[in-house]
């Protein structure tokens, strides 16, 4: 009874307000949801927050749009964001609440090895398409066909990255590293120690730190100890490196210092200090105004939130990359073709023509490769050493 009359009271509005029909058809239109995962609180926030923030700008900009055709239908995106708190039973239990009660089909994050290592299991059982944030080699091979990595990591950019700190800086020759002692920090630091060796250069024994240290004094001394003239910060996060590089230079080191991933120059010399912070080295950083599509998405970016971190340009091809795929495979329901068609794409995007490669080192192509650049602190400012061209990334991996 409840039913007919519910019938009959949709069919009179049809009839009497032809707009009805519209509405009714628009509140039944598809919905893509997209989950994510990333430090929103504690010392990855730095890492999480231009995440959240490049992911909303773009989800509205689709929205704005008229949604994403697929298949011969409108779908809009909906984002459904957690925090891991930095952590990988944080990362664990945001996966597991994503895919088994929200029941996404596609995830972006965790920002940690850690987190990405523990959901690579229960993202192939369900089928979940997801895009790692994690440097460790672990993170994507050919037992978890539905990950890929759409960013370049340690492995990928160290061995150009030395190749080129030998040919710029010639007083370079002992290089040190320091990082976060987990998987992170572990798997950064074996490829920071591959490519400085195999360039010629000294190693110190290797330093590691746990995350969330505070008292950086004690493992910056023993580090010190060693007379590094170039140190390798590695994968941590600011909150923590910006500690260490304030700590190395009040205790008087004079020589290099960078990291393996770019991050708010604003950030750190807010933890280091200005002076501290001066000609401190960023790899992995594109400069925004290095590309007519970077500095278009950093316009994009600063008027929607009034701030800029050159960290989102990292962020910034992960759900274009996403939405690309299941518009060229036409479903949004089917992962196995969207995977199966992502793999064959390449991609216009913010950072340039991106492709997929990682045959050799890992054992299935779902790496992407793209340009990075160098760049250097001067005065708070980033002031870029150059770009270094995807191809030559690939080459000096040895993939094709």
């Amino acid at each position: 009874m409840k039913s007919k009359h519910g019938w009959l009271i949709f069919t009179t509005l049809c009839i009497l307000f032809p707009s009805f029909l519209n509405l009714a058809e628009v509140g039944a239109a598809e919905s893509i949801k997209v989950g994510a995962i990333m430090p929103l609180s504690g010392k990855g926030a730095t890492l999480g927050i231009p995440f959240q923030r490049t992911l909303e700008m773009q989800a509205e900009e689709y929205n704005k749009a008229g949604g994403i055709a697929v298949g011969g239908k409108n779908c809009e995106v909906t984002l459904i964001i957690e925090d891991s708190k930095y952590t990988a039973e944080g990362a664990k239990l945001a996966a597991e609440k994503l895919i088994f009660r929200d029941k996404v089909k596609f995830i972006l994050g965790p920002v940690i090895s850690p987190g990405c290592i523990l959901l690579n299991p229960i993202a192939e059982e369900a089928k979940v398409l997801h895009f790692a944030n994690g440097s460790s080699p672990k993170n994507i091979g050919p037992g978890y066909t539905y990950g890929f990595r759409p960013y370049l990591t340690a492995t990928e950019r160290m061995p150009s990255q030395y190749k080129w700190v030998k040919e710029t800086l010639s007083d370079v020759k002992k290089v040190g590293s320091i990082d976060i002692g987990d998987e992170t920090g572990h798997s950064t630091t074996a490829s920071i120690r591959r490519a400085a060796e195999k360039n010629g250069f000294e190693l110190c024994d290797p330093v590691y730190y746990p995350r969330g240290t505070s008292d950086f004094y004690p493992i910056v001394t023993k580090l010190l100890a060693m007379k590094p003239d170039y140190i390798d910060c590695g994968s941590g996060s600011l909150g923590e490196i910006g500690l260490i590089v304030k700590s190395a230079r009040q205790l008087g080191y004079k020589g290099y210092m960078s990291m393996a991933m770019p991050q708010s120059v604003k950030e750190l010399c807010q933890i280091a200090g200005e002076k501290n912070a001066e000609g401190f080295i960023f790899s992995d950083t594109l400069v925004a105004e290095g590309l007519p599509a970077t500095k278009m998405f950093k316009e994009k970016y600063v008027s929607r939130w009034k701030d800029w971190d050159p960290y989102t340009l990292k962020w910034s091809v992960f759900l274009p990359i996403l939405i690309d795929g299941i518009k060229a495979a036409g479903t949004t329901e089917d992962t196995q073709m969207i995977r199966d068609t992502l793999e064959k794409m390449e991609f216009e995007t913010t950072l340039g023509h991106l492709r997929w490669s990682g045959k050799k080192t890992y054992g299935i192509s779902h790496q992407i490769y793209s340009p990075y650049g160098i760049a250097q602190v001067r005065n708070c400012e980033l002031h870029s050493f150059g770009v270094l061209p995807a191809e030559k990334v690939i080459e000096a991996m040895g993939e094709e």
